[in-house]
């Protein structure tokens, strides 16, 4: 599969319960927004299109000016699946590659690799690191219905363990898929010192 052919799906929408009463989203990391290093570096490959889920209005203005179709989620009890398929309205047609925005150290040589990987319309690839299994995860065209359908915390879980579902793994590092939670996790990120 192409980026050209596929939809990247950035979720920046999540509640941050377990980082405080801050917004982990937009703590500094590396001296800017934790949310943008992720934006950043996957909008540069040549998608189909772009579209980032937010909480608030805090991050619509630098994601729309990197070129994302910003969509708001429907509010604070809205799930991981909710969001998804709110971004995945209106997508017709061609591949999904969903991502987290609290991921800032994925990196486009590795999205290529899960490109690459993609061998039909009914394949999802998923990143891992050792036996972890993370975001970001490419859908086949097939997919794309269930993912309008999904509702709920769980996100695109479901799909992956459905019956007869064709899954490829693309190991990775496991700071590649090193993602942010708790006010300990940046500060390791920031202790990592990783080039963004």
């Amino acid at each position: 599969m192409h980026a050209e052919d596929t939809t990247l799906i950035l979720l920046a929408s999540g509640r941050s319960e377990r980082f405080g009463a801050t917004d982990k989203l937009t703590a500094d990391l590396y001296g800017k927004p934790l949310a943008l290093h992720a934006a950043t570096r996957l909008v540069a490959l040549p998608w189909r299109s772009a579209k980032a889920t937010i909480a608030d209005d805090g991050l619509r203005g630098p994601l729309e000016r990197l070129g994302y179709t910003v969509v708001v989620s429907e509010g604070p009890e809205a799930g991981m699946g909710d969001n998804l398929a709110r971004a995945a309205a209106g997508i017709e047609e061609g591949t999904v590659l969903v991502a987290l925005a609290d991921m800032p150290f994925v990196t486009a040589d590795h999205i290529e690799a899960l490109l690459r990987a993609a061998t039909s319309p009914q394949t999802i690839v998923v990143s891992r690191a050792g036996p972890m299994r993370a975001p970001p995860v490419l859908f086949g065209a097939v997919h794309l219905p269930a993912l309008q359908r999904l509702t709920g915390d769980e996100g695109a879980r479901r799909i992956l363990t459905a019956r007869a579902v064709d899954v490829i793994d693309v190991e990775t590092a496991a700071q590649i898929l090193f993602d942010i939670d708790t006010p300990q996790d940046i500060e390791a990120a920031r202790r990592l010192k990783i080039p963004l």
